[in-house]
């Protein structure tokens, strides 16, 4: 039974290395993560609670997007809600609020909100999270395998130095 708990905590643990170590790597600099179709932001947002995880469709038509509010990158890095007010296909240029904003920094309207996944994404990307639960039992199993491997060097140099002694002869009757 305790080899069962072990193995299930385990397997969770390392899906959260796992989950941690993806968000981390597919945040981009303005903290939005990137997947294949998908822009998901767990930020402060106007209108959304701070705990929701934000999703909007990356493969939207931006001609459709014209007269509407959207969510883009603003001059501070910051997530921001505005009208676009026209499109340049050729330059790939959006106005928003009389500014020019590329392609890259729109990221268009909310298509779902997954509430309270967002507390849990920004705590498992935190920085204090991932040295406390990933790098620190990772220097502490490197360091008990350390620990092993001179153990038994050890072991193994303080055998082949007694099997050089003599032995005693075996008497015979």
């Amino acid at each position: 039974m305790k080899k069962k708990v072990l193995i299930i905590a385990l397997v969770i643990y390392a899906l959260i290395v796992l989950v941690s170590t993806k968000a981390l790597l597919d945040r981009n600099e303005y903290g939005v993560f990137e997947t294949k179709n998908n822009y998901y932001y767990s930020g402060k947002v106007e209108n959304y609670v701070e705990s929701s995880l934000l999703k909007f469709s990356k493969n939207i038509e931006y001609d459709k997007l014209v007269d509407q509010d959207v969510y883009y990158i603003n001059g501070d890095n910051a997530l921001a809600l505005g009208k676009v007010s026209s499109y340049d296909a050729d330059s790939e240029l959006f106005i928003i609020n009389d500014e020019n904003y590329k392609t890259r920094n729109v990221l268009g309207t909310v298509t779902s909100e997954y509430k309270v996944i967002g507390t849990l994404l920004n705590i498992l990307t935190s920085k204090g999270f991932y040295f406390v639960f990933i790098i620190i039992p990772i220097v502490v199993l490197f360091m008990y395998e350390t620990y092993l491997l001179i153990k038994y060097i050890d072991y193994n140099k303080n055998r082949k130095d007694n099997s050089d002694e003599k032995k005693p002869k075996k008497k015979t009757a």
